[in-house]
């Protein structure tokens, strides 16, 4: 039987990387060990990933079973020999990849957000420069009179160029509220082995792990994504009845749709923060 830190032998002939030692476990905790343990901070994620200590906690830390000697790739690899993960490091595994997924939809979300800003700016830098114009130059008049002004329409297509910027960050917006929820639609049918999503069993596990407190936010997050992909319909007007405030232009349940869902930047950071939440 192998300690924690013993390292085990080469998996197959001219592989020559070994683990840690034991003087090297002593010495310090890995990143792998303290997320099993449940003391890695959050900035820490990455790290325990791309440095492999989870890998090796997951291949030193459990003992080989004993079997049959098996030839060919599966005696080389060792999978025969290898116990089970218990479900208390491959709940930490699975949060784990949960937590990236989200960072990474965060990081893609506000690269997006500066995208449009900086189309804004390239809109004024375009009209300025057919213009004639530097930077502190002010604005001539058009002659809104004359339907061949240049000057006049000039402006009228860069609103329009404008105005598409800004319907853009509610789109925006809208697609990445969508991608949030398919993650962590994804994360619960890999914990209970389902292809079916139901609110119900994801509320029994939450309620287990401590998390009761975002039962009723995850449900609103699971409700917008399917109104926003499906229209009018059970998730839209039940989502009114819960967050009438996502429905500013909307009087009724009946008048619930994905046209008149409103998700702004609040709303969304609350769903991204409690999705994180959860995955600690």
């Amino acid at each position: 039987m192998l300690s924690r830190c013993e390292p085990p032998a080469p998996c197959c002939a001219g592989h020559s990387k070994t683990f840690p030692t034991d003087a090297e476990c002593q010495s310090r905790p890995s990143s792998a060990w303290r997320l099993w343990k449940g003391s890695l901070p959050a900035t820490s994620i990455r790290s325990a990933l791309s440095s492999g200590h989870l890998l090796r906690l997951a291949l030193i830390s459990y003992p080989r079973t004993e079997a049959a000697p098996v030839s060919g790739w599966r005696s080389r690899r060792g999978s025969s020999h290898m116990a089970k993960l218990p479900p208390n490091l491959i709940r930490a595994m699975r949060n784990l990849q949960l937590r990236m997924d989200v960072e990474d939809l965060q990081s893609a979300y506000r690269a997006s957000l500066i995208g449009l800003v900086h189309r804004e700016s390239e809109i004024e830098d375009m009209v300025r420069a057919q213009l004639g114009l530097g930077p502190d130059d002010p604005w001539p008049d058009g002659n809104e009179e004359d339907p061949e002004d240049p000057v006049s329409l000039l402006y009228a297509r860069a609103g329009e160029l404008d105005a598409q910027a800004k319907r853009g960050a509610p789109m925006v917006r809208i697609a990445f509220l969508i991608a949030l929820f398919h993650a962590w639609e994804r994360h619960c049918n890999a914990r209970m082995k389902t292809g079916k999503y139901l609110t119900e069993n994801v509320n029994v596990i939450l309620r287990g792990e401590g998390h009761s407190a975002f039962c009723d936010a995850l449900e609103h997050l699971q409700l917008a994504a399917n109104c926003a992909k499906h229209g009018p319909g059970r998730s839209c007007s039940s989502l009114f009845d819960k967050r009438p405030d996502l429905f500013p232009n909307a009087k009724s349940a009946e008048k619930a749709s994905e046209t008149t869902l409103s998700v702004d930047e609040d709303t969304l950071m609350d769903f991204f923060n409690t999705v994180l939440s959860v995955s600690r």
